[in-house]
């Protein structure tokens, strides 16, 4: 079969990198140095203690002794071994410090502008358009298009991360760089089902968009080669679902739940709070201004991000309280305890992640509550998180947060992306009961889908507005509606967004009740929660109004939600909402 030559557009990037490098310390380590802290050791009797293989406890002793925790001592009877003073110290601490050391690199890597899977610079024969047409002049060669609707330019740092780095390497740092990213083409190979030129593992959607080229390439070799525009990739859930372990006061309702749960997420924490809350107000920041100045006097690192501002009078309201806020950690010296981040996010997300009074255990919260705005008097929702697979997930998503809008990857992000890397070793808890899974922006249409096609007995949805967009989540389920007469579908909002006409979206919210579809404004209290339910063991907790906010794919993180999937949870939920809407203060 004779050979075809496809040419893949990717754009190039290059970042200068500082790594961290060397092995973590495993929990059989950390034990093994305990117990030598407590008394001395033969090999064998150590073998012995610890159950472990003599193979492993012999690579276990070695490496502790390179650290300088461990030493080798003579009696008159037998060989021990003994922790150093030194030794003796770090086994007290609850995590082990890594014995590591700094190397600066170029990370080169390419993103491919067809489906957007990052490869590794050195595995990729690149060229540039004119090298392509003297490469691939009268031979059967075909060009793949870009997609213009798609953009690669700013791959996900955690993409990244697990494309170019060892396990044993960590993104410290990353410099601003003079490098720009440059369009370039990829030469591969192919022959039958073999695929050359994409390092060893060809993702799917790459493959299936080179298998439909061949099927659309014409029959004779032309004298340039074919420029081939393939399907678009099907949309894939960018986070991966997980097991988890959930709980009933995982589920916060009501503004006064979430003032709690905030204000123990502060207080509890000693290590690391990270903040991302749409819109700040000068008035809620003085009012949580001590828990925030007593955190960081105990040591924690916190970070403030904000995503959106309102525009009043010609000011920035947002923006305004940002800078109130950097004036007052600055009037009392901590710039380096409580960083409050210069940029926009650009995202709606509202989001904390704090450690619980340990380095290693984490809780996130994610949901439709503006941490620093709010006044919780509203109805709100959150799911509160604790299982280190999906927090990983949240780290990774406050990496992409907190980087500006050039792309740079700031050392917030490093930090951020070490973490989740950290967490994303975990194993799932042995007590997990569910699953649940981060969604962003375009994917949360999705959802709603699924709803229409899997709903049997009932959906519910909460948007805090009801506007323009609201025509994308209100089609599929009054399809479902009028599909199954038994479906219950309710629809709940606080207001029309601005610019709607009250006539004619009276008018349409009428003609949907006819259709088994009721759309009902709730004042009492204000509700300000955005859900979406279905039958009892599906919720979605985000920060997307359902019914006026349709973000784009160019865009994935301008909202942050969780879908969890749990016996009951959509009922919990349905119980908790009905039992607050009747009266305010929920």
């Amino acid at each position: 079969m004779a050979m075809l030559l496809v040419g893949v557009p990717v754009v190039k990037d290059t970042r200068k990198v500082h790594i961290e490098k060397g092995r973590r310390w495993s929990v059989f380590e950390h034990a093994v140095l305990e117990a030598l802290a407590k008394q001395d050791y033969s090999l064998a009797s150590l073998e012995t203690f610890s159950n472990l293989p003599a193979r492993v406890v012999v690579e276990i002793v070695i490496r502790l002794m390179r650290a300088g925790w461990v030493e080798l001592i003579l009696t008159a009877e037998e060989m021990l071994f003994r922790t150093t003073p030194v030794g003796r110290l770090q086994a007290t601490k609850v995590e082990l410090p890594p014995v590591t050391k700094i190397i600066p690199r170029h990370l080169s890597f390419a993103v491919d502008l067809v489906t957007g899977n990052v490869f590794k610079r050195t595995d990729l024969t690149l060229v540039n358009e004119d090298q392509w047409l003297e490469r691939t002049s009268k031979t059967h060669a075909v060009l793949l298009a870009e997609l213009p609707e798609h953009k690669f330019n700013n791959v996900p740092v955690s993409t990244i991360a697990q494309t170019l780095l060892e396990d044993d390497e960590e993104m410290i740092r990353v410099d601003h760089s003079d490098f720009r990213p440059s369009k370039l083409i990829a030469l591969v190979s192919v022959s039958g089902s073999s695929i050359d030129g994409l390092g060893t593992q060809v993702p799917d959607a790459l493959r299936g968009a080179i298998e439909e080229a061949k099927r659309k390439l014409p029959k004779a070799p032309e004298e340039t080669p074919a420029t081939i525009q393939v399907s678009p990739p099907e949309r894939q859930a960018t986070r991966s679902s997980h097991s988890v372990a959930f709980r009933s006061d995982d589920l916060i309702a009501g503004g006064t739940n979430h003032r709690s749960a905030f204000q123990q997420a502060i207080r509890k924490s000693r290590f690391r709070l990270a903040i991302h809350s749409t819109f700040l107000h000068e008035k809620s920041i003085e009012s949580w201004w001590q828990d925030i100045l007593d955190a960081a006097k105990r040591d924690v690192m916190i970070d403030v991000l904000w995503g959106k501002s309102s525009e009043r009078d010609g000011e920035n309201d947002t923006l305004v309280a940002a800078n109130r806020l950097r004036a007052m950690v600055a009037q009392v010296g901590l710039q380096s305890r409580i960083r409050v981040h210069p940029s926009t996010s650009r995202s709606h997300a509202k989001i904390v992640l704090a450690d619980t009074g340990a380095p290693d255990r984490f809780l996130g919260i994610v949901g439709s509550c503006n941490w620093l705005a709010s006044r919780f008097d509203a109805f709100e929702a959150s799911l509160r998180l604790h299982d280190d697979t999906i927090l990983a997930d949240v780290a990774f998503e406050l990496a992409e947060l907190g980087r500006p809008p050039d792309g740079h990857i700031t050392e917030f992000s490093t930090e951020m992306l070490a973490l989740g890397r950290k967490l994303s070793r975990s194993q799932p808890s042995s007590r997990a009961n569910g699953k649940a899974r981060i969604v962003l922006g375009s994917e949360h249409a999705n959802l709603v889908l699924q709803a229409r096609d899997k709903a049997k007995k009932n959906v519910l949805l909460l948007s805090h507005q009801l506007g323009f967009a609201a025509g994308p989540n209100l089609g599929p389920l009054r399809t479902a509606a009028q599909a199954n007469s038994a479906l219950e579908c309710q629809i709940f909002y606080n207001r029309f967004s601005k610019g709607i006409d009250f006539a004619k979206a009276n008018q349409q919210l009428l003609d949907l009740s006819k259709a088994n579809l009721r759309v009902t404004p709730v004042q009492r209290p204000r509700l300000h929660a955005k859900v979406l339910t279905w039958d009892n063991d599906n919720l979605v907790i985000t920060s997307q109004n359902w019914l006026s906010s349709d973000p784009s794919d160019n865009h994935l993180r301008a909202e942050i939600g969780v879908h969890l999937e749990y016996p009951s949870c959509g009922r919990m939920f349905r119980e908790r909402f009905m039992a607050a809407k009747d009266f305010s203060g929920a």
